[in-house]
């Protein structure tokens, strides 16, 4: 049987690759956000690589270009993202040479580092078969809104009483509006209060964020700051699906700022999703910082997800990369989030 030929993909392939998702995975993505994550990404093309037999995509790699923070040093790297087979072609190996080929592309690019947090499928090949480290499991937080939301409640307004009650948030501290900072402003917060030294972590800044939580289509993202006397002392961002007004749950995806800026937006946040009747609130973190603002506003720790770290270089960099204390994760940080 002849192999498929693997090579990069270009914007004329999208419908193809969004064939072969549907195909890989029983459903199909919203085609804008298909057009955003693999075409119009900060770096322009998202990195894939296909394999074609005959016309036919029988598989791709994914990554998403991403600037990285190393000790302070900006680095380019990439989180993996779509590893995709057709059912037609399993069992061939497909997804090895297809990484294998991808990995290439990118160090003769000049991407260092690559990150993923790989499903339960997934997993072992990554760590097995490509030489990823495992460095650490990242937990999900969850912070319960109207828990009894969409279904038969035993007695009226136990949901809501169950809410107000058990989960109470603190009062006091800074004001907070439902409104965005200026992008100057959004860049000193995040040079103010994200440490660098000796971490690792996404490399953020005001452009970022306006790509990032710019998707069209499945996704709605509110913006909340913090204020002290009229001036932004932090902010957050949350996430929802615009399919669901009601019920559901809402992703904490953002949260910079001072202390106590920070516990008064996610007490906000969760004011919001009890005020939208959502179900709960929830985020994947292990920022001390943030888990800090996350415990008493009523959060607990849920499942966690494997944060997995290749690096394309043998150079040295200013932070260990294979260090769990040295990574710092939040919600916005996982593309599926």
């Amino acid at each position: 049987m002849p192999e498929p030929t693997l090579r990069p993909m270009v914007p004329a392939d999208l419908p193809k690759l969004r064939q072969l998702f549907e195909s890989s995975f029983g459903h199909r993505r919203d085609e804008a956000y298909d057009q955003w994550r693999y075409l119009r990404t900060p770096d322009g093309l998202a990195p894939t690589v296909v394999a074609v037999e005959d016309s036919r995509f029988a598989g791709s790699y994914t990554v998403s270009p991403t600037a990285l923070e190393i000790g302070g040093e900006r680095v380019r790297g990439a989180q993996s993202l779509d590893t995709m087979t057709h059912p037609d072609f399993r069992g061939r190996g497909l997804f090895t040479k297809l990484a294998l080929a991808c990995f290439e592309r990118l160090a003769a690019d000049g991407y260092e580092v690559l990150y993923g947090f790989p499903n339960p499928m997934s997993f072992p090949g990554f760590v097995r078969r490509l030489n990823w480290d495992h460095v650490t499991d990242v937990p999900y937080w969850a912070r319960p809104i109207l828990p009894l939301e969409g279904k038969p409640e035993p007695l009226p307004g136990l949901s809501g009483l169950l809410s107000r009650v058990l989960f109470r948030s603190p009062g006091g501290g800074p004001e907070v509006r439902t409104d965005r900072p200026p992008a100057e402003r959004i860049d000193a917060l995040i040079a103010s209060h994200t440490g660098s030294k000796d971490l690792c972590r996404i490399h953020r800044d005001a452009s970022w964020y306006a790509w990032r939580y710019g998707p069209p289509g499945q996704r709605s993202y509110e913006w909340l700051t913090a204020y002290d006397r009229n001036e932004a002392i932090g902010f957050a961002v949350i996430g929802s699906d615009v399919a669901r007004p009601r019920g559901g749950e809402v992703q904490l995806c953002e949260l910079i700022g001072s202390p106590a800026a920070r516990v008064a937006l996610v007490r906000a946040a969760v004011k919001v999703c009890y005020e939208a009747s959502r179900k709960s609130l929830r985020t994947l973190t292990n920022d001390p910082e943030v888990i800090e603002a996350l415990r008493p506003n009523g959060f607990f720790r849920r499942r966690v997800t494997p944060l997995i770290v290749k690096p394309l270089t043998a150079r040295h960099f200013r932070a260990n990369l294979h260090d769990a204390n040295a990574w710092r994760i939040v919600g916005g940080d996982l593309d599926v989030f």
